[in-house]
């Protein structure tokens, strides 16, 4: 969580472009416009039905819904009140609320072994199709689950839903992911390692990935033996926490890490970007987040503390906004997981130095941005 009692200046000169985008009318477009299924029910006998937000386009428009590709109606807007406070910047935020409703036999709706669900309008920024669609996973899929107390340290909240779902819907826009930036499915790379892989919220989803070895590594040796214990495809590895790891040169085709970089103080972060480019092939490619913009719009921070930190982390690059003691029991240094933000001239430029930056998704995993790079050959 952000630490809200940063002490704000009586006065700062904030950026004419910051002026416009924050004040103008309340009506614009946010650099990422993610939406949220907060239920979901899926009944045997035949139908699925949904709830959740999505923040209503500020132009004029509709927003369209549809599930494996078909469209459905929905009940939208339903009012949430509570939204409006979230996201001041958007006039209409309160009218958010959505249900929706398919009635289908689930052999029909999991016929691809997931349901995908979409919502989407004109304007609503997004760089690849699939950038904010959710995956359901099939309950054939179904391994060991964590407990709460594991769960809780990985996602924030103890809830089995949001842990499968979220974890499925993770891996479904990973896996989409690597087929644009490498033309390969995973099931055509030799190689993976996930780089902070908590309790197998995305692993898990690779027990249906044959012909791959897969890795996963975490500083929390804790959740390390839970995977060993229940998730027998993979090999987990606990890690410590500052290189170097028991991986070995020129390793692995592909790296992804979720919530790993937005816990790092700079001098770990340039330890660990020197470490996943010593282990990943020439040519592999890394996939990690960092809390950007996006992530501050979605904190529900007011006006003052947004106008305060945008400018400082764009002078600064790396700033770390708040403690974190959410795995203090499983680490020993207590002072080395904090929250921190990153601007994305600091990626471009200081991340550059160890890969060729190919990309930086908006609100790819969430509110989290995705930062996508290239091992140089």
């Amino acid at each position: 969580m952000l630490d809200l009692a940063l002490r704000l200046p009586s006065l700062w000169n904030f950026t004419k472009s910051h002026q416009n985008e924050y004040r103008k009318d309340n009506s614009y477009y946010l650099e990422a416009e993610p939406w949220m299924l907060d239920e979901v029910t899926i009944v045997q006998d035949g139908g699925l039905s949904m709830s959740g937000w999505v923040l209503p386009p500020p132009a004029e428009g509709k927003v369209k819904f549809s599930i494996n590709g078909k469209p459905v109606d929905a009940q939208f807007p339903i009012n949430r009140p509570g939204m409006q406070k979230i996201f001041w910047q958007r006039q209409n935020a309160c009218a958010s609320g959505f249900r929706l409703q398919l009635n289908e036999s689930p052999e029909t709706l999991f016929k691809n072994g997931f349901v995908s669900v979409r919502a989407e309008y004109r304007g609503q920024p997004r760089k690849y199709p699939f950038q904010y669609d959710y995956y359901l996973p099939s309950a054939e899929q179904s391994l060991p689950v964590p407990d709460e107390s594991r769960r809780f340290r990985v996602i924030g909240t103890n809830a089995v839903e949001p842990f499968l779902r979220g974890g499925f819907t993770d891996f479904m826009r990973i896996r989409q992911l690597t087929k644009r930036v490498t033309g390969k499915d995973f099931a055509s790379l030799r190689s993976i390692l996930d780089w902070g892989t908590g309790c197998g919220r995305v692993a898990r989803h690779f027990s249906t990935v044959k012909n791959v070895k897969f890795n996963g590594g975490d500083i929390d040796g804790d959740n390390i033996d839970w995977c060993i214990t229940n998730l027998k495809f993979g090999s987990f590895t606990k890690l410590p926490l500052f290189p170097p790891t028991p991986y070995a040169n020129n390793e692995f085709d592909l790296v992804y890490g979720i919530s790993v970089f937005t816990h790092l103080k700079e001098d770990a972060q340039d330890a660990w970007l020197q470490e996943l480019q010593r282990i990943t092939k020439p040519g592999g490619v890394v996939m990690v987040t960092c809390h950007g913009q996006t992530t501050l719009t979605y904190a529900g921070l007011n006006q003052e503390h947004m106008d305060y930190l945008l400018p400082l982390i764009e002078e600064r690059g790396i700033y770390v906004t708040a403690v974190n003691d959410q795995i203090n029991e499983f680490i020993d240094d207590k002072e080395y997981y904090v929250n921190v933000n990153h601007s994305k001239k600091y990626i471009r430029e200081h991340w550059g130095k160890y890969f060729q930056i190919l990309d930086i998704i908006p609100g790819f995993i969430f509110t989290h941005d995705m930062i996508v790079m290239r091992k140089r050959r």
